[in-house]
């Protein structure tokens, strides 16, 4: 068996144990659970806080120990962490925006690649002309960011499109471009925005 094929059934245990152990799991223990030296043990604590996500709502409370285990040694831990974060995005752009900014410049491109495509993306989409302004910064301070912001791709509406469609980022000499996705799009120039 490869070593993803490890990783895929911890998470598939984690998750059918989650599923199992809703709503009767005390909050209490979610702590000393995304503590726990096992990963089995943070994996269900994260699987575990999406399903309580999911059925009573975004809370802060669950933010903090999401957010607490991102820098978590195990890549499946850390890309639950950041899930799990993302899945609060409507409740709490400007906080998401603190992780992006302080994970987003990471030297681990795991981490790069797993901040941009679950949580910058989703947040340009949301609000790209709020947050453009905060990436271009971001873009001109750290070759990292940049980095982060070319692993993206959102669904936009720029000034020139008369409807929201997907978008590629690409960074070049700390200038953001971005070009259609798409079939139609194939021979599609980036554009500058």
């Amino acid at each position: 068996m490869i070593h993803g094929q490890y990783r895929r059934r911890d998470i598939i245990a984690a998750r059918e144990r989650a599923k199992a152990a809703y709503p009767n799991l005390p909050r209490e223990q979610l702590p000393s659970l995304c503590k726990s030296k096992r990963v089995g043990d943070r994996l269900f604590a994260l699987e575990y806080m999406q399903w309580l996500i999911e059925k009573e709502g975004p809370d802060l409370e669950l933010f903090r120990l999401a957010e607490r285990m991102i820098p978590d040694p195990s890549n499946n831990c850390r890309w639950h962490a950041v899930i799990t974060v993302g899945e609060m995005i409507l409740t709490y752009p400007d906080r998401i925006w603190r992780i992006i900014k302080r994970y987003g410049v990471n030297r681990d491109e795991d981490m790069r690649v797993c901040i941009g495509v679950c949580l910058l993306e989703h947040l340009l989409e949301l609000d790209w002309p709020k947050w453009s302004r905060e990436v271009r910064l971001m873009v001109r301070r750290s070759r990292f960011f940049a980095d982060t912001l070319n692993c993206c791709w959102s669904i936009l509406k720029l000034p020139w499109d008369r409807r929201p469609r997907s978008y590629y980022f690409q960074v070049k000499g700390g200038q953001i471009y971005v070009k259609p996705m798409g079939r139609g799009y194939l021979g599609a120039k980036w554009r500058r925005v």
